[in-house]
């Protein structure tokens, strides 16, 4: 059994979305290897109450470090502003810990928070670097955005002149990719942009759903859709209403109901 370093941006098993999905990528890993996951200290008290009620075996596996930049360094940010630099500078300075602590591992893994365009730092530990999943979110064409806020538009326009200043441009995200001994990908975009050529990598989804074995219970006469997710305009929720109006006026005499969940 092989010992993973795992540093987790975000993860908490309270949360969906990407705190979600780094709390199951966890204990996956822990099915079959030691891990010691490496998070910031705001998800402490969580992940603590929830290891505690669960009593599950597979969390001898694993062990949880918490690591946050000094207060002078992040009292500008505020929940999801400030993130993304946020995020840059705890990448770089977590390896600094990392080493601080003495550690015994195998494998480092950046396991998220999913950028193919912010860079990691974890080769610099002269382990075997694992890079993923990640991704990005493609370019919204014009056609989708009559109803989005101008000062949206200008926004998503300059974030993505930020990624294709790191994809083109940026020393530090190049030296990732080059170092990095495997690369799991989000999606076939990825390698284009980052140039995956001669790399070791799959591209495969990053989120599943389970059977849980239950449903609820529904209506046999009404035909019933599900739309969850932030609510946000690059999720599409606009669509899913349109696309929602139509099928109703080209089937007006089927029973239907869109339910929208998220925040």
């Amino acid at each position: 059994m092989r010992t993973i370093l795992a540093t987790t941006y975000a993860v908490n098993p309270y949360k969906g979305s990407e705190d979600g999905m780094g709390w199951n990528y966890v204990c996956q890993i822990a099915r079959y290897h030691k891990v010691i996951a490496i998070t910031r200290c705001n998800n402490k008290k969580d992940i603590d109450q929830y290891m505690e009620s669960s009593h599950d075996p597979l969390y001898n596996n694993i062990s949880f470090l918490y690591f946050d930049l000094p207060y002078y360094l992040r009292f500008w940010k505020k929940g999801g502003r400030g993130a993304l630099l946020y995020f840059y500078m705890w990448q770089w300075a977590v390896v600094y810990f990392i080493r601080r602590q003495h550690l015994n591992f195998d494998i480092v893994h950046n396991l998220n928070f999913h950028n193919d365009w912010t860079p990691s730092f974890l080769w610099k530990l002269g382990k075997p670097f694992v890079w993923g999943p990640i991704g990005h979110h493609p370019f919204i064409p014009s056609i989708f955005r009559n109803d989005q806020k101008f000062s949206e538009v200008i926004k998503d326009k300059l974030t993505w002149l930020t990624k294709k200043y790191f994809w083109k441009v940026n020393f530090a995200l190049r030296r990732c990719v080059q170092k990095a001994n495997y690369i799991w990908c989000m999606h076939d975009e990825v390698k284009n942009e980052i140039n995956l050529i001669g790399k070791h990598y799959h591209v495969s989804p990053s989120v599943a759903s389970h059977d849980y074995g239950w449903m609820p219970e529904v209506s046999n006469d009404v035909f019933h859709v599900l739309s969850a997710g932030r609510l946000v305009h690059m999720k599409g929720f606009d669509l899913t209403i349109k696309g929602f109006a139509k099928f109703i006026a080209d089937n007006p005499t089927c029973k239907a109901h869109l339910t929208i969940v998220g925040s």
